[in-house]
């Protein structure tokens, strides 16, 4: 069963906008992707999405330390100043790598709803 998310509707409609932008959800934290700079999995799309809510400087930050450092500490640091709990990050990336790509998009979506 995917968890539950309770955020903003509005953080919500950001992560949901940004995983559909991306076209399929890649394996956690992120992949290098042909067709952008950077393809987020399920949790960092919500880290980030809850990110640009408050400050789109850390945002971009976020962005660039999942790349370049320990992207899943990254997330688990984040979920946690977003006031999201680390057991929900650790939940949402292995439920994200465990689900085929081509179904990846629903289950964000699921979380989401």
């Amino acid at each position: 069963m995917a968890p539950r998310y309770s955020i903003s509707s509005n953080w919500a409609q950001r992560a949901l906008t940004l995983a559909m932008s991306q076209g399929e959800l890649a394996n956690s934290p992120c992949e290098p992707s042909a067709s952008r700079n950077l393809s987020l999995c399920a949790a960092s799309c919500i880290a980030f999405a809850g990110l640009q809510e408050l400050n789109p400087t850390e945002a971009d930050s976020f962005m660039h330390r999942i790349l370049s450092g320990d992207g899943k500490r990254e997330i688990l640091f984040e979920y946690g100043r977003l006031g999201l709990s680390e057991e929900l990050a650790v939940a949402t990336m292995a439920l994200n790598d465990r689900t085929p790509r081509a179904d990846r998009l629903k289950l964000i979506s699921d979380m989401l709803a």
